[in-house]
C-alpha cells in the first residue's frame, strides 16, 4: 500500500515543480560562472565570507533545490552527480590561469552536498516523504501487518 502525503502548494508556489526546476538552473548557472569567471578582488571585512563556507552553502543550495525539482528524488544520484559536477568545475579551474584548483574546495562542496541529502534522508523517514509540500521520496508500509516501512 502506498503511504505517499503529497500537500498542496501554496496559492503563490502553483506549478511549485517548475518553480524548483528554475531555482535549481539559476544556482547551478551562478555556481558556474562563478567559478570559471575571474576573480574580483574581494573586500576585506567582518562581512567577508570565507571560501569554504561559499562553496558549501552554495552546493547545499544547488542540493536542495535538485531535490525539491524532482517528483521522486533520486537522493544519492543527485548528490553523486552533484559531486562529479564540484570535480570537473575544479579540475577545469586547473587549467585557467587565472583560478586555482583547490582539493578543499571540492571537500567543501561535498560537505554541503552530504548534508542537505542526509537532511532529505532524515526527513524522508520522519515525515512520510514529504516536508512543506515537497515530496522528498515515497514510502511502502503494511502497519497493519507489522511490517516495517520500506523506501523506494
Amino acid at each position: 500500500m502506498d503511504a505517499t502525503v503529497r500537500l498542496p502548494w501554496p496559492a503563490w508556489a502553483r506549478g511549485g515543480a517548475l518553480l524548483w526546476r528554475v531555482a535549481c538552473i539559476a544556482v547551478a548557472i551562478v555556481i558556474v560562472l562563478g567559478s570559471l569567471t575571474p576573480p574580483a578582488d574581494e573586500p576585506q571585512g567582518l562581512l567577508t565570507i570565507p571560501d569554504w563556507i561559499q562553496h558549501g552553502l552554495g552546493y547545499g543550495v544547488l542540493t536542495f533545490t535538485l531535490i525539491a525539482s524532482q517528483a521522486q528524488p533520486r537522493l544519492w544520484l543527485s548528490a553523486i552527480g552533484l559531486l562529479v559536477m564540484g570535480a570537473i568545475l575544479e579540475g577545469v579551474q586547473g587549467f585557467l590561469g587565472y583560478r586555482v584548483a583547490e582539493f578543499k574546495d571540492l571537500i567543501a562542496n561535498g560537505v554541503g552536498i552530504v548534508a542537505v541529502t542526509m537532511g532529505a534522508l532524515v526527513l524522508r523517514r520522519t515525515r512520510g516523504g514529504v516536508v512543506g509540500g515537497i515530496d522528498v521520496g515515497v514510502v511502502e508500509s503494511n502497519a497493519a501487518d507489522g511490517h516495517v516501512p520500506r523506501w523506494r
